[in-house]
């Protein structure tokens, strides 16, 4: 991602072995680590402010996931994944969309 660009995310939760895309309207909240880096523009979409590096998180109550968000000068590869955790990864796909899951959050 390069400054201009904007994203959107998704966040999703597993229940009954079924996993559930989560927004605003179940109460999904993003924020940023470092606002010189990125911004939160509305809902789940972040705009890039200036290269550095920061962390993207997913707020569920007193649930979150992080992934780092890289913003360069150069081009996002499609397919890179981001931030590898034991439970989920955030990976970037075309569209524009990254994917976060929240553990326990639909528990």
């Amino acid at each position: 991602m390069h400054p201009g660009e904007a994203m959107s995310y998704e966040v999703t939760a597993m229940k009954g072995g079924q996993r559930r895309v989560l927004g605003p309207d179940q109460g999904i909240q993003l924020a940023v680590g470092d606002a010189n880096v990125a911004q939160v523009l509305d809902g789940l979409n972040v705009g890039a402010n200036h290269p550095g590096r920061t962390a993207v998180i997913a707020k569920l109550g007193p649930l979150t996931a992080e992934a780092s968000l890289d913003v360069t000068a150069g081009e996002v590869v499609a397919g890179t994944t981001l931030a590898p955790r034991d439970d989920g990864a955030i990976t970037y796909v075309p569209g524009n969309v990254f994917h976060t899951t929240i553990p326990g959050a639909l528990s």
